[in-house]
Parts: C-alpha cells; structure tokens; sequence
C-alpha cells in the first residue's frame, strides 16, 4: 500500500476541518433556536396565564359589586323572597365562577340562594353564618365571604 500523498493529506484535512466547523456552528445554531423557541412558548404561556387571571378577577369584582348592590336593594330589606331568588339567579349568571350565592337571616337560616341550589346539608354550621352576621352588624354594611361546603 502506498502512502498518502501531501495534496491528498491537505484536502482530506481541509475537508474535516470544514466538516467539524459547519458541524459545530449548525449544532450551536439549532441549540440557539431551540432556547430562542422555548422563551417564546413560555412568554405565551405567561401572558395567557395573565390573561385568564384578568379575567377571573373582572369577573369576581363584578359578582361582588352585584352582590353588594343587591345586598341594599329593597327586595333584601323587605325580604321578597322570590324576588331576592331571581336577583340571585342574574348574580350567578352573571359570573361562571360564582358557584352560588345565598341569603341568610340573622338567626342563620338561608333565606334565598342563587340557582344551581347548594344542599344544606352540604354547607358548614349556622354558627358561621352567625360569626359573619355579628361582622355585618359591626360594619353596618354588607358582607361578602367565601363560605366551602362541608364534604
């Protein structure tokens, strides 16, 4: 076998050399993309999470100032019970995260409560509605709190 000569030794050189440098720089330029493509997803992941919370909070605000303002209306005051049920049902409508909404008379039985209807046996104690009923009379206005049923 006869040895490689000097011009074939240059080129095959030259040839790896090229190969191990395009090798590089593309493996660095498809790694570069990768990291550039993944900040992108988790910058729209971010502002779509942004979004969302937005949204829960506007709708939240609004449940509470409907409630707020149905707390002073009339029907309330003189206890019209079916009209606080169908200004209730427009409340729960109004917000897809409101779950329900109810109201309670001062001895803590439920007077109203919005559509889908909560089992009472479900709720806690009337003793909390008591607690959150001494805090209305303290404030001298109304009081939203979140009340979880008993599971």
């Amino acid at each position: 076998m006869r040895p490689l000569s000097l011009v074939t030794k240059l080129t095959l050189l030259a040839v790896l050399s090229a190969t191990l440098i395009a090798g590089t720089l593309g493996g660095y330029l498809v790694w570069r993309s990768y990291q550039s493509l993944r900040v992108q997803a988790q910058a729209a992941q971010l502002a779509l999470a942004q979004s969302l919370a937005s949204r829960a909070d506007q709708g939240i605000s609004q449940s509470f100032l409907a409630l707020q303002i149905l707390a002073k209306s009339p029907a309330v005051e003189q206890l019209d019970l079916s009209s606080i049920e169908a200004q209730l049902s427009l409340v729960a409508a109004a917000d897809d995260l409101l779950d329900a909404a109810l109201v309670i008379s001062p001895d803590g039985t439920i007077l109203a409560q919005s559509r889908p209807a909560l089992d009472p046996a479900s709720l806690p104690p009337a003793s909390l509605f008591r607690e959150n009923l001494a805090g209305v009379r303290e404030l001298k206005e109304s009081v939203i709190t979140d009340i979880y049923p008993v599971r």
